[in-house]
C-alpha cells in the first residue's frame, strides 16, 4: 500500500518549505513543485498560501492534511498488521528517547535490534519530554521512551522502571551537616523552606525532570528566590557536588554521572515522589513484534539486567 501523494502533501506542510520537503522526500525541489502544482489543478483548490520561501496551509489545505494523516496512520497500522504474520518481516521503527537517558540505552538497543531484526529500518530521536509527545502525536515517531509526570488521554503508556525524585546538596553542606546520613536505599527527608534563600540549579522546562521537580516545589509551597536552569543534569549535579547551590535529580542518575565530589540526597515533599519511565505510544496503534520486543529490551536495560538474545 502506498500513499506518496498524501505523503508528500503532509511532508510539505509539516517543514513548510519545498526544499526541506524534498529532501526528506528524496526527490528533486523541481519535482516536488510540479507534483504540488499538478495536484491542486486536479483538485481545483489551493492548500497552500505562498508567502516568500513559506508554504502555509490554506482552510482547504488543512482539511487535506488531517484527512491525509489519518490515511498515513491506517497505512501504519496496516503494515503493522502484515508484520505481525511474520516476525521476519521487514519494517520500520521509529524511536524516541529523553536526551539524559539515550546514551545509556541506544548504544545496547541498537546492537540487539540489529541483530535480531536486520531487516527493519531502525531511527532515534533525542528529545525533551514536550519535543517527544509532539512527535508522537504527529506521527513523526512511532514510540518514545521517558519519565512521564503526566499521562495524556490520547497515549497508551507501558510502565518500564520506578524512580525518584531526591534532593542534592553538597557533602558538607551547613544545612545538612547534622542530618542522619542515607541508610541502605532510604534518604533522610529534608525541609526545603530551610533552602529557599539558597542557589536553585534546575534542568528547564519542556523536561520531563523539570515537570517532577515543580510539582515537588508546588506540593512544598517553596518558591526559590534564585534559580538557574541548565539543559544537562551532569552540569546542575556536579555545580551542587562543588558548594555552588542545591538542586534536584533522580535517583538512578547517580550511578551514570561521575563527580569531582560527592553528594548528599534527601527526600523532600509532601509525599514520596515516584517517577514512572514508560514506553509511550499512541493508543490504539497496533505494535509489530519488532516494537514489542524494543519495550521490554528497555526494561531490560533499564532494570541493569544483561540482554538475553532470542
Amino acid at each position: 500500500m502506498t500513499l506518496r501523494e498524501q505523503q508528500y502533501v503532509c511532508t510539505i506542510a509539516k517543514t513548510g518549505s519545498l526544499t526541506a520537503a524534498a529532501k526528506i522526500l528524496r526527490t528533486s525541489q523541481p519535482n516536488l513543485s510540479l507534483f504540488l502544482s499538478n495536484l491542486e489543478r486536479s483538485l481545483n483548490v489551493q492548500l497552500f498560501d505562498r508567502i516568500g520561501k513559506q508554504f502555509r496551509l490554506t482552510y482547504a489545505g488543512e482539511l487535506y492534511v488531517a484527512k491525509a494523516q489519518a490515511m498515513l496512520n491506517l497505512k501504519d497500522e496496516f503494515d503493522a498488521e502484515l508484520a505481525n504474520i511474520s516476525e521476519n518481516a521487514g519494517g520500520r521503527l521509529r524511536m524516541g528517547f529523553q536526551y539524559f537517558r539515550s546514551s545509556r540505552l541506544i548504544p545496547s538497543l541498537l546492537e540487539q535490534l540489529a541483530e535480531e531484526y536486520p531487516r527493519v529500518e531502525l531511527s532515534f530521536e533525542e528529545e525533551t519530554l514536550s519535543k517527544l509527545e509532539g512527535m508522537l502525536a504527529d506521527n513523526s515517531i512511532d514510540l518514545f521512551f521517558c519519565n512521564c509526570p503526566s499521562k495524556r488521554p490520547e497515549f497508551e503508556y507501558h510502565p518500564l522502571y520506578q524512580d525518584s525524585v531526591l534532593f542534592m546538596t553538597s557533602i558538607d553542606h551547613p544545612l545538612t551537616a547534622n542530618l542522619p546520613a542515607q541508610n541502605g536505599g532510604s534518604y533522610p527527608w529534608v525541609s526545603l523552606k530551610l533552602f529557599e534563600d539558597e542557589q536553585f540549579f534546575l534542568s528547564r522546562h519542556g523536561g520531563s525532570l523539570r515537570a517532577f521537580i515543580d510539582q515537588v516545589l508546588e506540593s512544598t509551597h517553596v518558591a526559590p528566590r534564585r534559580v538557574m536552569t541548565f539543559d544537562k543534569i551532569e552540569t546542575i549535579m556536579e555545580l551542587v557536588s562543588r558548594g555552588q547551590g542545591v538542586g534536584f535529580c533522580a535517583n538512578s542518575y547517580q550511578s551514570f554521572v561521575g563527580l569531582s565530589r560527592p553528594l548528599r540526597l534527601f527526600s523532600a515533599g509532601n509525599r514520596e515522589n515516584r517517577i514512572e519511565f514508560c514506553a509511550v505510544n499512541l493508543k490504539g496503534k497496533i505494535l509489530p513484534p519488532y516494537a514489542k520486543r524494543t519495550i521490554e529490551l528497555v526494561r531490560t536495560l533499564m532494570e541493569g539486567r544483561a540482554i538475553n538474545t532470542l
